[in-house]
């Protein structure tokens, strides 16, 4: 968690977050078995100097038609189906490049460049 707000605090003036990864850092904060759980007040309140501090891209009309297509060139499923929808959030708003540390889950999408700003 400390990498991740390190990342965060150098990365604030140029990073971009989509509202997707608002709700799901939300759902992880207040998770039970989260090793930092917080209470819905402290992760609102933690998310929300965040989302003051950062550039946020929204799903527009084109994020859902590449999505759609997606669907059908990836097979897209299950849990798939969010990065699948992030991934179109990215390309409609005309971003190409994530920062994950989850990089299996992106590898399918040849349309976006994926690094892991923790590998040492």
């Amino acid at each position: 968690m400390e990498r991740a707000q390190k990342f965060l605090q150098q990365h604030i003036k140029t990073a971009i977050v989509a509202h997707q990864n608002i709700l799901e850092a939300y759902r992880v904060l207040t998770r039970s078995t989260f090793s930092h759980k917080m209470t819905s007040i402290q992760a609102n309140k933690a998310l929300s100097e965040i989302s003051n501090s950062i550039n946020i891209i929204h799903p527009n009309g084109l994020s859902y038609a590449i999505f759609m297509n997606f669907i059908k060139k990836y097979n897209l499923k299950s849990n798939a189906v969010f990065d699948g929808y992030l991934v179109a959030t990215m390309l409609s708003n005309g971003e190409r490049e994530i920062a994950t540390d989850n990089k299996k889950h992106f590898l399918p999408f040849l349309e976006i460049n994926i690094f892991n700003p923790f590998d040492e």
